[in-house]
């Protein structure tokens, strides 16, 4: 649990509920940082290969696995890994790896 807090704590502590207006995707639980206005997803089940977050097309600035610190970078194209891509209308899609990344250890 330690490491887990250690990764992950800024998802945590100084978080609330996330506002009503977003909308947890099935097996995800969200929590918002105000001072910030930072989104977490947490994930339970790891989706094969996307990660759809309804109502956040166009207001997502930035994301990050918080595991493993790897970018999602925003814009469409060929970049190798991940991406951040609109599908559905007013619908934000992650492109994630299939398999869900390994934490690094210490």
């Amino acid at each position: 649990m330690g490491e887990w807090m250690r990764r992950h704590g800024r998802s945590i502590y100084g978080c609330t509920q996330a506002p009503a207006q977003y909308h947890a995707p099935q097996d995800c639980r969200l929590t918002w940082k105000p001072r910030t206005r930072r989104l977490y997803v947490h994930v339970f089940a790891w989706p094969f290969e996307h990660l759809h977050l309804d109502g956040l097309a166009g207001k997502v600035e930035y994301a990050q696995l918080l595991s493993d610190a790897s970018e999602v970078p925003a814009g469409l194209g060929r970049e190798a890994g991940f991406q951040l891509k609109t599908w559905a209308r007013g619908t934000l899609t992650l492109k994630l790896p299939v398999r869900k990344p390994k934490s690094p250890s210490r």
